[in-house]
């Protein structure tokens, strides 16, 4: 099963712009708050997902700036990976394993 969570604020990390970090600051709360949820309901492994509309842009679509988890999960969450490879990279929080995805849409006229 699939379980698909779009989360609504800014997941940027935080700056010294006070909005931008109570953003982040929620953005905190809300992926700890639905990792909390999956571990009470039994997943074991949840992926955060960030979709790609055509060709990936690096500023934009990397991993680690479309979806930072370094900065949003809390301090006991484990990073696991061998740093040859960053693409391996997963972490886990509460026995559960913590993935990150990218959905790419490539979109066609027929």
């Amino acid at each position: 099963y699939d379980l698909n969570i779009p989360l609504d604020l800014s997941l940027k990390s935080p700056s010294s712009s006070p909005a931008r970090t109570n953003s982040h600051n929620r953005a905190r709360e809300k992926v700890i708050a639905i990792l909390d949820r999956c571990s009470v309901l039994g997943y074991d492994t949840v992926a955060f997902s960030h979709s790609v509309y055509g060709k990936p842009i690096q500023q934009r679509d990397e991993v680690d700036i479309a979806l930072p988890l370094q900065s949003l999960l809390p301090g006991n969450a484990d990073e696991d990976g061998d740093d040859t490879d960053d693409d391996l990279r997963s972490f886990h929080y509460k026995g559960m394993t913590i993935l990150r995805r990218a959905n790419i849409i490539l979109e066609s006229s027929i």
